[in-house]
């Protein structure tokens, strides 16, 4: 059986039977419809929800039910006070509003991956806005839709995120069972997560400064043992020497555990049309080409695109020589962690645009919607040059020539 939430707002989400999210106890004693799977008594922490049960049929049914710090409230809609019940679909004038997955008006924003079988794992970290184009969009959501899942798989919970930036990552995955620990080279953003992880009732001191390229920095937060699963989002994109800071998160990786890195996709120029087009084309793929042929395509690609845009991109940052915000190619990537000792290497992409950036103000509802609908494309192919990131998920083998250090 896969559970879902609907808050009362109408916000989708996916639930978790793990602490201290809440606890959920299945039950074969169901006396009703014989074609059902089970009841669920379920004990959730937060506000109030909708849960919705869906069997193995496929048919969705939900029950409003109110719940403040595990007990149960008094209010209209609570059927029952101590189980939310799947129903038939021979339903009665009382009984829940039932849904199929296939017609309700949000799962449509919310389609089934096989990346997210089986549903009841995680809290989808997609948040409820997400059509709404005048809100950020929420491009590392969609990557940790991707990790949760594969994380979730695997026994171990101890995580380390690499560049915990102001702790807007720790909820997600606390709330799925992870024990998180990071650090991050920027001292602001360290003391931003530590409130943050005071907050979510977390150890503070597991979150400190660090910078991946030296491995004394972060020692202390390695006192307990390599990590099961690993997550930098944002932070090789800044770094210079790739190799050497694979390496090193190697070195912090479980035998057999996961890493999830954030790479900018220099692919995507492809179908920006702008000046990222324009380098992609001088600098990458026409960089050894004879003069006049380079005059005649710089003259070409000048008179097509879009130079104005976007702006200099170029900030500062405390990252030494390094430049920041470099593209890197996912044909290429893999190899780098190959090198470093990872291998079962793969490519996600995320962070996708339906066209040219430049034109989403035409027709921003649109455009939005569009975008989010390719988060979920399953060509293989096509965020190779739609999507503007990509993440490389790989795995420390079991044994490696590292385990003898």
């Amino acid at each position: 059986m896969d559970l879902l939430a609907f808050r009362a707002d109408g916000e989708l989400r996916r639930i978790t039977p793990r602490r201290p999210l809440l606890a959920a106890q299945r039950r074969d004693r169901f006396t009703g419809d014989s074609t059902l799977d089970d009841f669920v008594l379920l004990d959730v922490v937060g506000e109030p929800f909708v849960i919705a049960v869906v069997n193995r049929g496929g048919a969705l049914f939900q029950e409003r039910v109110a719940t403040r710090r595990g007990k149960r409230l008094k209010g209209p809609g609570i059927g029952h006070s101590l189980s939310v019940r799947a129903r038939s679909r021979a339903q009665t004038s009382n009984s829940p509003q039932m849904f199929t997955l296939d017609i309700h008006p949000l799962a449509a924003m919310r389609p089934t991956h096989d990346q997210d079988l089986p549903m009841s794992t995680f809290i989808d970290p997609v948040p409820q806005d997400v059509a709404d184009p005048t809100t950020d969009y929420p491009a590392n959501a969609f990557a940790f839709r991707y990790m949760l899942p594969a994380l979730l798989k695997e026994p171990g919970r101890r995580l380390l995120e690499v560049g915990v930036g102001q702790g807007a990552a720790l909820s997600v995955f606390t709330d799925s069972g992870f024990e998180v620990s990071g650090f991050d080279i920027d001292h602001a953003c360290v003391l931003q997560t530590q409130n943050q992880a005071l907050a979510l009732g977390l150890d503070a001191e597991r979150f400190t400064h660090g910078d991946l390229r030296e491995p004394a920095s972060y020692r202390s937060i390695c006192t307990q043992g390599r990590f099961d699963g690993i997550v930098a989002m944002g932070v090789l994109p800044h770094i210079a020497d790739k190799g050497s800071s694979l390496q090193n998160l190697l070195d912090l990786t479980e035998p057999g555990g996961q890493v999830f890195i954030e790479f900018r996709n220099l692919l995507f120029a492809m179908s920006t049309f702008n000046r990222f087009t324009h380098s992609l084309f001088m600098d990458q793929l026409l960089h050894e080409v004879s003069g006049p042929v380079r005059d005649a395509v710089n003259h070409e690609l000048a008179s097509r695109l879009r130079m104005d845009v976007p702006g200099s991109i170029a900030r500062s940052a405390d990252a030494g020589d390094d430049i920041l915000e470099t593209f890197d190619n996912p044909l290429t990537v893999p190899a780098l962690f190959a090198d470093a000792g990872f291998d079962d290497i793969r490519v996600h992409y995320f962070h996708y645009h339906a066209g040219m950036p430049y034109l989403q103000s035409e027709d921003p509802v649109a455009f939005r919607r569009a975008d989010v609908a390719l988060e979920d494309d399953s060509s293989g192919w096509r965020g190779m040059f739609l999507a503007s990131a990509f993440v490389i998920h790989a795995r420390r083998p079991t044994t490696s020539s590292s385990d003898a250090r």
